[in-house]
């Protein structure tokens, strides 16, 4: 798109790169970029859209055409499938049937490379442009004339040369031409049957190819050849070869195998030359990549869809399955036909069939290549199974005979229903159905039945939708600058493209995969600090390209805030990235080594990974001056942060392509997040039971321990450090809660030097990234600034005051006006803070604890304090980026009423209601700790005035009594609170003992005659004392609601001592009448005496009272030491029957000498303080 625009805007096709054509300085920023993409392509959009200018404006007609171009190139291939099939098959029949199935191949219909409707992409023109070449090769292969041969070649080459002119990859027809021309000679020197013509064909396609295109080639090379002149030298000098072996009538046994060692040589000085440097060898070190690493031979590929494999399920059905499978049985029969009779054609299209399928075992991309052979193959099969079941002859038959039944039975066999079930019902309605499918976008299949049966194929435009929305947004932004001038624009290389032709700002990485390095290290930087060195080496990055080296003024930067060693080691790691420490280093080789020894740390992440390490210990100040400083010497700068919610889906990409991770190719964890295994173990009864294990617990069992578990699916689960990342930071936000997705997204929270200046609005849901409370939003938009400076005090009372300042920006999110904190503070003893503050409405914030005490909202444009933050202070680009305000905050004053609230309204009436007077508040301030009292008046009124607004602790007392206690936000200003007293409880129940253990109440269990002490809590003192009745019930009235103690007891009217106790703590709530029994437990009895031997007072001796092993036995274990002087022991225990032990040891004349007791004790309830003295054994040491 911004290449049709630049062309129609300037007349010259721009950006082919190279020597001559220019690089895109919105690509691959600030390096600058090109993908070199040749001109025919988007010359014939801009072409038709000329064409149809005068009807609906050049604009829309461009676009219209850009829209169906594609679409009309994939129809336009029936053309040549019909020709070939044709030639091929010397049948019209074959021709016509392979023409018609084009157009009933789902692939060919839907897919991101093949033609469908609004998706220009160039698969379609290349595919038509191919298989036209390829028809009219056969043509010249096939024509005897010699003259008329030449010119099909020719023509031939016209495609070749329209191909190069269309695709950056057209070195791929050239070895494709090469091949079966090598192929060719083979068979011919091994059948003896050498022909010049082949040489003839064959050189000339490629060199009219080559001629048509060297303008092309001028432009990007100069004058060094490209690898598209090494083939044709190498075609050039085979065929020499050829025709001497022709003319010397060398026997195949001494030709082919010298071949085969002259092959074996080329191979070999390929593989010398892979990683050349030499620039006349550079285009055969890319061939020789392809050879030995493959198609796609690099790190990225491996995280590319389409440059990985498809399964056979879906290449199958891509094509339809009975189409795919006669397919390959047309190519069996082909073979088959090559064997007996070695026709140049077959032996064409086969080695041609044949690449194309190597070419989808390695990449799943070039399934659309296979289009026209499928169509041709299958429709050679169709036609043969028409002609071999001869329908014309039943058609002469029938009318012959008429349309009777009885003559129908005579000349309609069973072939001839055969071969039409077969056609109908396996060829054309499967894959109508399929073809079907794919014609329908995903967002109109719900109009067909219900999208049931549906869904196998098709495109969507959704993403396009949403990243165009937000990219119109940045289009707006520094519309005042040339787009190549505006700050630069990092995401993914995914939405390069779409940023610099809609967003029209430079990308940092882009769809050519240039910039993944710092986009990955970007994306995954944990701190506001390594994402801004990032952006450093980015630019110091470019800056070297520029130059050749860093020069003098950007070191002279460096080493304002660095020291001459660390810039040294900087600048000589983004001159020569080999040098980098971390180059070679294992990835993740404490999660798994054997995974690390494959992936290693690359140069180009290494100078990342190296140069943040000492950019990222800067102070937040002086690597934001650094910064600051290297935009302004370098004139380059990269402010925008662009994320969206597949970005979550593919963040493990990001930590693989940074060189962080190995999680994409099957480690169990990284420093960001690990993968659990989710399933279910059968247990021994065979019940299932749901599990989930780390990956090495599984990798860690043995097989039987295995043999019980199923594991149905995996789950990725975070780490800490993933909630750090740029992206999270960016595009979530949210703190989060036990390392688990938010429920709500706060974009850019917390973040001092990013601001969410684009969300997508609530239309454009994220269909990738779900909360705990739903989707997220599509888009994400962050700026970066250096930031303004707001610098002021807080006081109150003339007096500084400690609180918390915050600076805050509104964010539109699902439509809500959210503030989301960017900087925040602590006052200091002087009430004085500083804050970086981003561009806009800013809305500063003062707040103790989670209350607000004061919002500024910067707003007024008629104020130059309180004006918006302009984007020149939020990127000190003027001099006065500093702010000064003094914020004032009112005293607060508490007024109200205590009173009785008669009507039960909750609000004070006084004609309804009356005061209370006397009553003693007291107010105490939760954070600063002052403390005030005083007492309502005669009605029930009290105030305080010139408080510090904080949070307070409020109590209100009344005889005695707390009957107010909360915690109360005091704002500035005047704050109203009436107290109501609180309604009187009643409390009521039984006192039992619980003499069958149940733990409740039960009949007959109850204790008349049981004292029952309420004791309010907070003063200890007895509120009131009650007797139980006969049936153990006790009954407390107009209490004061509160915390108190409950303490109950009997007195054995024999021994005047207690028989029953308890003390425990009650809450009562205001006008609550509470049912609580008292359970009652054995009282105490005091057990005293001494510890004696021989009547001599024996001190420290250990005395222990275990219940006797009898039944209903209440004894209680207890213990206690006798005094070490007078070997008194004293000790309060439960009735019951005791076994009693004691024991000491002494050191006596220099012996262990051991004192030993063994005794037992009934204790009765309400025993009066028992004596009992302990007499010790003595045991003396040998």
């Amino acid at each position: 798109m911004r290449l049709i625009e630049t062309t129609l805007q300037t007349g010259h096709y721009p950006y082919l790169g190279g020597v001559h054509g220019g690089n895109d300085p919105l690509l691959n920023y600030p390096l600058t970029g090109s993908g070199g993409r040749p001109p025919l392509f988007n010359f014939m959009a801009i072409f038709i859209g000329k064409a149809l200018s005068p009807f609906l404006g050049l604009v829309d007609a461009v676009g219209y055409a850009m829209h169906f171009l594609p679409a009309i190139y994939g129809a336009l291939l029936v053309i040549p499938v019909y020709f070939i099939g044709k030639l091929l098959f010397n049948s019209r029949k074959a021709g016509i049937i392979a023409a018609f199935l084009v157009g009933l191949i789902p692939v060919h219909l839907s897919s991101g490379h093949g033609s469908s409707y609004s998706l220009f992409d160039h698969d379609s023109f290349i595919l038509l442009l191919l298989t036209t070449s390829i028809m009219f090769l056969i043509m010249s292969l096939k024509e005897e004339n010699n003259k008329k041969s030449i010119l099909y070649a020719a023509l031939s080459g016209v495609f070749v040369g329209a191909i190069t002119l269309v695709w950056v990859s057209s070195q791929y027809v050239y070895t494709l031409i090469a091949a079966y021309t090598l192929v060719q000679m083979i068979v011919d020197i091994f059948t003896s049957k050498i022909n010049a013509k082949i040489v003839k064909t064959s050189l000339t396609t490629l060199i009219t190819g080559y001629i048509i295109s060297f303008p092309l080639f001028f432009i990007k090379l100069g004058i060094k050849p490209p690898l598209q002149f090494y083939i044709i030298l190498g075609v050039a000098a085979i065929s020499t070869i050829y025709l001497a072996i022709g003319k010397k009538k060398i026997p195949w046994i001494i030709s082919i195998p010298s071949l085969a060692a002259l092959g074996a040589a080329t191979v070999a000085f390929l593989y010398v030359i892979k990683d050349t440097t030499n620039p006349l060898l550079r285009p055969l070190a890319s061939l020789s990549k392809v050879i030995f690493g493959g198609v796609y031979h690099t790190k990225v590929s491996l995280t590319i869809a389409e440059a990985g494999t498809f399964g056979f399920s879906r290449v199958v059905m891509s094509f339809g399955p009975a189409v795919y499978f006669a397919a390959w049985f047309g190519a069996v029969l082909l073979i088959i036909r090559f064997i007996k009779k070695r026709e140049k054609e077959v032996i064409l299209f086969l080695t041609w069939f044949f690449i194309e399928n190597y070419l989808l075992l390695s990449a799943g991309r070039f399934i659309n290549d296979l289009v026209p052979h499928i169509a041709i193959l299958c429709g050679f099969v169709c036609a043969l199974i028409l002609d071999k079941i001869d329908y014309k002859s039943l058609a002469k038959n029938i009318r012959g005979i008429g349309l009777s039944f009885r003559g129908l039975k005579k000349v309609v066999k069973l072939s001839h229903i055969g071969g039409i079930l077969f056609i109908t019902l396996l060829i054309i309605l499967p894959n109508a159905y399929l073809a079907f499918d794919a014609a329908v976008p995903y967002g109109e299949k719900q109009k067909f039945a219900d999208n049931k049966g549906m869904g196998a194929f098709g495109l969507s435009l959704y993403k396009e939708q949403y990243w165009v929305d937000a990219l119109s947004w940045l289009s707006k932004q520094e519309a005042n600058l040339k787009p190549e001038k505006r700050p630069a624009f990092i995401a993914w290389w995914d939405y390069g493209f779409y940023e610099v032709a809609v967003g029209k700002h430079p990308t940092v990485a882009d769809n050519f995969q240039e910039g993944i390095p710092p986009a990955g290290n970007f994306h995954t930087a944990t701190s506001e600090n390594e994402a801004v060195a990032v952006m450093i080496v980015r630019i110091l990055e470019g800056v070297c390209k520029e130059k050749g080296k860093i020069p003098q003024e950007v070191k002279n930067v460096l080493n304002k805030y660095l020291n001459e060693n660390d810039t040294a080691n900087i600048t000589e790691w983004i001159e020569n990235p080999e040098k980098a420490p971390s180059v070679g280093e294992p990835i993740g080789e404490k999660y798994d080594k054997q995974l690390s020894k494959k992936f290693r740390v690359r140069p180009e992440n290494a100078i990342y990974h190296d140069s943040v390490k000492i950019l990222a210990n800067l102070s937040d100040e002086n690597i934001t001056w650094l910064y600051h400083d290297i935009q302004n010497i370098t004139g380059k700068n990269i402010r925008y942060y662009g994320v969206e919610g597949y970005d979550l889906q593919i963040f493990n990409v990001f930590s693989f392509l940074a060189d962080k991770s190995n999680v994409v190719q099957g480690a169990p964890e990284d420093d960001f997040l690990e993968v659990w295994y989710k399933g279910y173990e059968v247990s021994q009864t065979g019940q299932p039971i749901e599990r989930e294990w780390r990956v090495n617990e599984i990798r860690n069992m043995s097989l039987e321990e295995r043999k019980n578990i199923r594991i149905t699916g995996s789950e990725i689960k975070y780490k800490p450090k993933f909630f750090e990342t740029m992206f999270y930071k960016t595009y979530l936000g949210t703190p989060s809660q036990d390392n688990k997705l938010p429920y709500y997204p706060l974009p850019t929270y917390g973040m001092k030097h990013f601001s969410a200046e684009y969300i997508s609005p609530v239309k454009y849901l994220s269909p990738y990234a779900r909360l705990q409370s739903g989707p997220a939003p599509a888009v994400v938009i962050a700026k970066y600034y250096e930031g303004a400076i707001i610098k002021g005090k807080v006081i109150c009372k003339g007096q500084p005051l400690l609180s918390q300042v915050g600076i805050y920006k509104n964010a539109s999110i699902w439509g809500n006006n959210i503030s989301i904190i960017h900087d925040n503070t602590i006052t200091d003893e002087n009430g004085s803070f500083s804050l970086i503050s981003p561009a806009g409405e800013i809305i500063i914030k003062v707040n103790i604890g989670n209350n607000i005490l004061k919002e500024i909202v910067f707003n007024d444009k008629n104020s130059s304090i309180y004006k918006p933050i302009t984007e020149e202070e939020a990127t000190r680009k003027t001099k006065n980026y500093t702010r000064n305000i003094t914020i004032v905050i009112e005293p607060a004053t508490i007024q109200g009423y205590v009173y009785n609230d008669f009507n039960e309204n909750k609000s004070y009436e006084t004609e309804n209601d009356t005061g209370i007077s006397n009553a003693t508040i007291t107010i105490q301030d939760q954070y600063y700790g002052n403390k005030y009292t005083v007492k309502t008046n005669k009605d029930g009124y009290y105030s305080v005035k010139n408080l510090t607004p904080s949070q307070y602790q409020i109590t209100v007392t009344l005889n005695g009594f707390e009957i107010y206690n909360e915690s109360k936000f005091l704002k500035p200003g005047n704050n109203f609170y009436n107290i109501s007293r609180p309604k009187n409880a009643t409390l009521t129940g039984i006192t039992f003992y619980d003499k069958n253990n149940s733990g409740s109440y039960d009949k007959n269990e109850e204790t008349p005659n049981t004292t029952v002490k309420l004791i309010y809590k907070k003063t200890n003192k007895i509120v009131s004392t009650t007797v139980t009745n006969k049936t153990g019930k006790y009954k407390f009235r107009k209490i004061t609601p509160g915390d108190y103690i409950l303490e109950a007891y009997r007195i054995n009217n024999t021994t005047g001592m207690k028989e029953y106790e308890i003390s425990e703590e009650i809450k009562l709530d205001e006008n609550e009448t509470r049912e609580h029994n008292i359970s009652l437990e054995l009282a105490e009895v005091e057990i005293k005496g001494y510890t004696r031997y021989n009547n001599v007072t024996i001190g420290n001796v250990s005395v222990e009272f275990t219940g006797a092993n009898i039944k209903n036995n209440t004894a209680e274990y207890n213990s206690t030491t006798s005094n070490n002087l007078t070997g008194y022991y004293n000790i309060k225990v439960k009735p019951g029957t005791y076994n009693i032990t004691a024991y000491a040891t002494k050191v006596e004349n220099n012996k262990n000498i051991t004192y030993t007791y063994e005794g037992t004790l009934v204790v009765n309830i309400a025993d009066k303080p028992k004596w009992h003295n302990i007499s010790l054994e003595k045991t003396m040491e040998q």
